[in-house]
C-alpha cells in the first residue's frame, strides 16, 4: 500500500470513527457509515478510483462499521462542484465526504466547519490555493487535506 494511500485511508477512518465513538458515549450504536465520493465529472477513471478508496477504507474501518459508498459527479464546473458538495453537506445520511479532483478537493478544503468531516485528494499548494493553514493543517475541525 502506498503511503498516500495509507495516509487517506487512516484520516477517512480518523474522521468516521471519533464521531462515532461521541455517538456511542451518548449510547446510540453508529454501526453504520456512509462515504460520498465527489469527482469533478465523470471520466473513465471514476471507477478505479472509488474503488481504490473503498478498499482502503474499509481495510481500516470495515470491521466497526457497514459502510456504504456514494459516488457524486458534477459537471466539471466549480458552480456543479459546489452543488454537490452543498448538497452532501445538507444530507443528514453523509458520514464523510472524500472530494476526488481538484475542483471538489477545493471547495471542500475552503471549508470551515462542515457538518460532516471532509478529505480533500487533491490539494498541491495550500498557500498557492488560498486554502487556510495552520501548523501543517487546515485549522478546521473536520477538514482534511492531502
Amino acid at each position: 500500500m502506498s503511503r498516500r494511500r495509507c495516509v487517506v485511508a487512516l484520516v477517512l477512518a480518523m474522521a468516521i470513527l471519533v464521531p462515532a465513538a461521541d455517538a456511542q458515549r451518548t449510547s446510540t450504536p453508529a454501526d453504520e457509515a456512509e462515504v460520498a465520493f465527489v469527482f469533478d465529472g465523470p471520466g473513465l477513471q471514476v471507477d478505479t478510483l472509488q474503488a481504490l478508496f473503498q478498499k482502503e477504507i474499509d481495510a481500516v474501518a470495515g470491521r466497526d462499521f457497514a459502510l456504504t459508498f456514494r459516488p457524486v459527479l458534477a459537471d466539471y464546473t466549480l458552480g456543479g462542484v459546489e452543488e454537490e458538495v452543498a448538497a452532501l453537506m445538507a444530507d443528514p445520511d453523509v458520514d464523510a465526504v472524500v472530494a476526488m479532483g481538484p475542483l471538489a478537493s477545493q471547495v471542500v478544503a475552503s471549508l470551515t466547519d462542515p457538518p460532516h468531516p471532509v478529505i480533500a485528494t487533491v490539494v498541491l499548494d495550500p498557500g498557492l490555493q488560498g486554502l487556510p493553514e495552520q501548523n501543517g493543517t487546515s485549522g478546521s475541525p473536520g477538514v482534511a487535506y492531502l
